[in-house]
């Protein structure tokens, strides 16, 4: 979780802005970007009392969304993007109860409306399930999450369509399975990217499997020039992966841009609160207005 957001310069990596809310002094997460647009709330650890925001950098148009529909929770999670199909952006926000004959609360928020709306559809994931990463993946108007359950040996991918409102849940390929990794999901160049972390007693690896018609194919494995943790945080056209790396001070990563091909390491001087929470895309400049 970060103090504040900021956008940087993507070539120099200079800082642009930095949001900060009045009277929130908790940090920030983001859970999704799209068009533009960027989804946050103040807590690593939502109920449905957690504010949640809409945020537009380029116009400095912020909006905080209506309450929930719903009451006493245990568990929150989100997901943002925009459905071509219906031509609207969309929350959907993920509700664990504590005493209830539902175990799960599905509500799906509408940015032309403003309100929230109660879906009757249930993920199929236990009720003690884990999301693993605070922001979602999206293309396509999807969003994929990667979620793990106790009772099961590797985490999988839950995945929700914005337009039709179906869960659906894909299971991760085989290797993750046998070999214990470190899981994130990113978009990669029009592609649904898992990125697997492991390590022998030879090194740091990251294998990149892409996601086609719910089959895994493996692309690469990238050896990371570091015996100190390092975790992926994007993935640029090039193949260049923005990194968070623990420097000295293991509590407060850096960022840093390393081309697996020149094995070249390039210094952002970007610090970072928590790999798990550091978030990194492509922003591009919008005129959408909030309010």
């Amino acid at each position: 979780m970060s103090n504040c957001l900021s956008l940087f310069d993507a070539e120099t990596f200079s800082k642009h802005l930095d949001l900060e809310l009045p009277g929130h002094d908790f940090g920030f997460v983001v859970h999704g970007s799209c068009n533009g647009l960027v989804c946050i709330s103040n807590s690593a650890f939502m109920t449905l009392e957690s504010p949640v925001y809409l945020w537009n950098p380029s116009i400095r148009n912020l909006k905080r969304l209506p309450n929930s529909l719903q009451h006493t929770t245990v568990f929150v999670h989100l997901g943002f993007g925009f459905h071509s199909e219906v031509d609207n952006y969309r929350v959907v926000r993920v509700a664990r109860f504590l005493c209830n004959k539902s175990i799960f609360g599905i509500e799906v928020y509408n940015i032309r409306l403003n309100c929230w709306r109660t879906i009757t559809t249930v993920p199929p994931v236990s009720n003690d399930v884990n999301f693993l990463q605070s922001a979602c993946a999206l293309l396509n108007g999807v969003v994929y999450w990667i979620t793990k359950e106790p009772s099961q040996h590797s985490p999988s991918i839950l995945t929700f369509d914005l337009g039709s409102e179906v869960f659906q849940k894909i299971p991760l390929p085989e290797t993750t399975v046998e070999v214990p990794t470190d899981v994130g999901i990113q978009v990669v160049e029009n592609s649904v990217s898992l990125f697997q972390v492991r390590t022998d007693r030879l090194g740091l690896y990251c294998d990149i499997s892409v996601l086609e018609v719910n089959t895994w194919k493996m692309m690469q494995t990238i050896i990371f020039p570091y015996s100190k943790l390092a975790w992926p945080l994007g993935m640029e056209a090039d193949g260049r992966l923005h990194l968070a790396i623990k420097g000295d001070n293991p509590d407060h990563p850096e960022l840093v841009l390393f081309d697996p091909k020149s094995i070249e390491i390039r210094v952002t001087g970007i610090g970072l609160n928590c790999k798990y929470l550091a978030y990194v895309d492509v922003y591009i400049e919008s005129l959408i207005l909030l309010n």
